[in-house]
C-alpha cells in the first residue's frame, strides 16, 4: 500500500475548503457529534505495560499571542460536577475529594507541563449545564474559587490580560 503525502497543492486545496469557525472566529469542533474519537487509543495506550513512559492527557491549554508569538497562559484539567438531587449545592467536601484525586499523581504532571510552558495549572470543575464553575490553581495551591458562567468567561479574559490569574 502506497502512502499518500499531501503536496503543497493538496494542502492549499484543503485550506481553501476551510474549517468550521465559531462566531468569534476560533476553530470550531469539526464533527457534529459528541463522540470521543480518541477513547480507543487512550485506553489502549494506558494499558501498555512498563517500561513504557507514563502518559497523561492535558484537557486544555489556553493561549494568547504576544508579539505574534503564541504564549501559554494556563494548563486546564477539566472535571464535570455530577448532579445529586440530595445535594443540589456543591459542598466543600466534594471539591476536596476532586482535589485529593488530582493529588494522587495528575497534579504533579499538570504542574510540570505548566512549568515547562511558564504558566499555571488549574482544575476547572463545572456543572453540566455550565452555570457554575470552580477553579483551583494547582501551581499556587490556593484552594477553590466559585464562579458563574460570566465570572468564568471574565477569568479567561483576565488570563489573556495578565497571563496569570488567581
Amino acid at each position: 500500500m502506497e502512502e499518500e503525502y499531501f503536496t503543497e497543492e493538496k494542502m492549499a486545496e484543503l485550506r481553501k475548503a476551510g474549517v468550521k469557525r465559531t462566531a468569534v472566529g476560533t476553530k470550531a469542533q469539526q464533527i457534529d457529534n459528541n463522540i470521543d474519537r480518541t477513547f480507543a487509543f487512550r485506553k489502549w495506550r494506558r494499558n501498555i505495560p512498563d517500561p513504557a513512559p507514563y502518559t497523561t492527557d492535558v484537557d486544555m491549554i489556553e493561549w494568547v499571542y504576544v508579539d505574534d508569538e503564541p504564549k501559554a497562559v494556563a494548563v486546564l484539567e477539566l472535571t464535570r460536577i455530577d448532579y445529586n438531587i440530595k445535594y443540589p449545592t456543591v459542598k466543600p467536601s466534594y471539591l476536596a475529594a476532586i482535589k485529593e484525586r488530582y493529588e494522587k499523581g495528575q497534579e504533579k504532571l499538570a504542574c510540570k507541563v505548566a512549568q515547562a510552558l511558564d504558566c499555571c495549572a488549574y482544575i476547572v470543575a463545572f456543572k453540566e449545564d455550565l452555570t457554575q464553575f470552580y477553579v483551583c490553581n494547582l501551581t499556587r495551591d490556593k484552594g477553590w474559587r466559585a464562579m458563574s458562567e460570566k465570572g468564568y468567561e471574565q477569568w479567561l479574559r483576565d488570563l489573556r490580560i495578565w497571563g496569570v490569574s488567581y
